[in-house]
């Protein structure tokens, strides 16, 4: 029997499903087995990929749906990726389209590796959820690896690649060398007068672990809300939990925007914090409408549904914590992060 294909994204396993999917050519079986085992195996986030599948019989299309049933009674989540031609055209017409979550993902230059159907071990060995750290332009990279005793890296790329091992305290030590590098370029950046939104934006996008935190694990930036009696809704970026597939909103405001405002004995939240309020609950209300929701999710991927929303604005103010407490309390359906708040947990990652 042919072996499978699979690869690790962002704490799911992406399995390649087989070109023919059919009973007599084994598709089916190896299919079954592989998720089986990959259940067993604890392994309960699966993306199938569908992109290189040219034909599903009614065995294969079976084994689908059993796929699906029994990742969710483990408690798990199958969803299925580039559906094309006559699979899409078979999900369409037996109406099993919308029980499934569809995304259209390219996969195709993930590291990957092969396993047995029935047996998912050397998967487990090499922990195709990261273990491979990959140094390249300055940035440690997480990519597909094996771990012995100690850590291979990958130096390099072509001619120049090099796989050496290193020990724990050398990672630690050429991360903080990175960090300290991302949290020099962010002081400067919010420290700057002359600092526009789409400069932190550009940053931010670029080092999304500033934004991402323990609570996230991946942000999409810049997507199109689409709407027919207006232009696009582009919120900053929207945010996947670790813990949920529905996404949250954060926006972005200037770092020089003033957050608490008002005399001594009545301070409140400034303009700024209260209009980017106002923007974020029109991005939260447009997946209030089903077909939104949809389109989004056909289009990007993205689910969401009354997402949490955030916004990063100004800096720490001098206030009582009390005080600021008081004043917080008044927004709340609003989480309001300085780039204070942000710098602060940044530098948290540097206390090893």
């Amino acid at each position: 029997m042919e072996p499978i294909r699979v690869a690790g994204n962002n704490g799911e396993v992406v399995v390649y499903a087989p070109k023919r999917i059919t009973m007599t050519e084994g598709g089916s079986i190896s299919l079954r087995d592989t998720i089986r085992s990959l259940l067993s195996a604890g392994f309960g986030q699966i993306a199938l990929d569908l992109g290189g599948t040219s034909y599903v019989d009614s065995s294969g299309l079976g084994e689908i749906v059993s796929g699906f049933t029994t990742t969710k009674n483990y408690g798990g989540r199958l969803r299925l990726n580039r559906l094309r031609g006559k699979t899409s055209d078979l999900l369409e017409l037996t109406k099993l389209r919308s029980v499934f979550e569809v995304s259209d993902l390219n996969f195709d230059t993930l590291p990957s590796i092969e396993v047995k159907s029935n047996d998912v071990s050397s998967l487990r060995a090499a922990q195709a959820l990261p273990v491979l750290l990959q140094l390249r332009e300055n940035r440690i990279r997480v990519e597909l690896g094996i771990i012995d005793d100690l850590y291979k890296i990958d130096t390099g790329s072509g001619t120049n690649s090099q796989l050496i091992l290193a020990a724990p305290h050398v990672l630690s030590s050429g991360l903080r060398t990175v960090l300290h590098e991302e949290l020099q370029e962010f002081e400067e950046l919010i420290n700057s007068p002359r600092v526009i939104e789409e400069d932190i934006h550009r940053f931010l996008n670029r080092n999304p672990s500033f934004l991402l935190g323990h609570d996230y694990r991946h942000l999409h930036s810049k997507v199109l809300l689409e709407r027919e009696d207006a232009g696009p809704l582009i919120p900053d970026f929207i945010l996947q939990p670790f813990d949920n597939e529905l996404c949250d909103l954060l926006e972005l405001k200037l770092p020089g925007e003033p957050l608490v405002v008002g005399t001594e004995n009545r301070k409140r939240f400034s303009g700024a914090v209260y209009t980017a309020a106002a923007q974020l609950r029109t991005y939260r209300d447009y997946f209030e409408d089903r077909s939104k929701r949809d389109g989004v999710f056909s289009r990007y991927g993205i689910k969401a549904y009354r997402p949490r929303l955030s916004v990063v604005i100004g800096r720490s103010p001098v206030v009582d914590p009390i005080e600021y407490r008081k004043i917080a309390e008044g927004q709340t359906d609003v989480k309001v992060l300085t780039y204070d708040d942000l710098l602060r947990r940044a530098k948290r990652f540097l206390v090893i």
